[in-house]
């Protein structure tokens, strides 16, 4: 790997792993669906449901988004989720049943996109299990920064291959 490739994929690695620390849960564009797919997916071996009538969110995903304040705040760069350590702390005290992390079965805006991505993701969702939730967003979260590697990889090798008298190597 030539030795610009490297600074480069050491700032991608760099800047994927602020952001995925700096910003909160369920603030990300779509992530509320995205991270409903994943969990759907790794708690019940199936893709989102259709039901109109349910929430795609599990009943835990649900409850971490209040008690962080995420649905209020979700795309409002001007506010800020709550950080109160006891409305934290009395969260992390629930137990959440299986069933409360699979109940998702509603219609998830996400539930058209193909599953490939989603049945990656729940590798690292499976890692973490004895995690609480924001603990397997993060390590959902972590995977894209293998994804933003590669493509820096890809992108170096698809600009040398398209330039008169470049290298790829």
């Amino acid at each position: 790997m030539p030795p610009p490739l490297r600074w480069i994929v050491l700032a991608v690695v760099v800047l994927m792993a602020a952001w995925i620390y700096l910003v909160p849960a369920f603030q990300a564009p779509d992530e509320n669906a995205h991270f409903g797919y994943v969990q759907h997916l790794a708690e019940t071996g199936h893709r989102p449901g259709s039901n109109p009538f349910s929430t795609y969110r599990s009943t835990e995903q649900t409850a971490a988004a209040q008690a962080s304040n995420a649905d209020q705040v979700a795309g409002a760069t001007y506010a800020q989720p709550m950080f109160d350590d006891r409305a934290y702390d009395a969260w992390r005290a629930r137990s959440f049943t299986a069933e409360q992390r699979a109940n998702g079965r509603g219609h998830n805006p996400a539930a058209g996109n193909p599953p490939g991505y989603y049945a990656l993701a729940v590798v690292p969702y499976a890692i973490g299990s004895g995690l609480d939730l924001f603990g397997r967003v993060l390590l959902v979260r972590a995977m894209g920064i293998l994804f933003a590697a590669l493509l820096a990889i890809v992108g170096w090798h698809l600009a040398a291959c398209v330039m008169p008298g470049s290298r790829s190597a």
